[in-house]
């Protein structure tokens, strides 16, 4: 049927609603790409990344991240759910796409815990894109007294070895 007021008798297929205030009343408005924009940038993070994060739908889990890693940057946060992901995407020819959020939110709750240091991401994300299985102990932060008494302690045990014998085994250690 044409649509429109010439038409001549009414629309038989669709029933007739009447719309209460209070229906109006409840209508769940959107928030605007602005204001959401606007929010992003009161956890201290540019306006350029706050953009980037709402046009690209990563405004909500930056908002439980920052929320739940209360240790780390906003800023940090959000360079690693965009920024970071692209320069892995160009730097090594991967899918980031198979990076899943609760992979992210792994590698967040390690460095929010100081068990692993922000230079491991990188080659944590790298693995996640290749979807190999990270093991998170392999990039632990090693109190620099602990590294000093290990070494201490091979030395002590290997003293008749020559010093090349003896740093090949502090390098396989660490």
């Amino acid at each position: 049927p044409m649509p429109g007021a010439a038409r001549m008798y009414p629309e038989t297929d669709v029933l007739v609603m009447n719309i209460t205030q209070e229906m109006i009343d409840n209508l769940m408005i959107p928030e605007l790409l602005d204001d959401k924009s606007e929010k992003l940038e009161k956890y201290g993070i540019s306006k350029e990344l706050a953009e980037i994060l709402v046009k690209k739908n990563k405004a909500e889990l930056f908002e439980s991240f920052c929320k739940k890693f209360v240790n780390l940057k906003s800023a940090y946060v959000g360079e690693l759910l965009l920024p970071k992901l692209l320069e892995i995407k160009r730097k090594y020819n991967l899918d980031v796409d198979l990076i899943t959020s609760q992979q992210i939110e792994s590698v967040l709750q390690q460095l929010n815990e100081q068990l692993i240091s922000k230079e491991a991401v990188e080659e944590i994300f790298v693995a996640f894109a290749k979807q190999e299985s990270v093991d998170f102990s392999k990039y632990k932060i090693i109190d620099t007294n602990d590294i000093e008494n290990d070494i201490q302690h091979i030395v002590e045990q290997n003293k008749d070895k020559q010093f090349g014998a003896i740093m090949h085994l502090v390098m396989a250690k660490y």
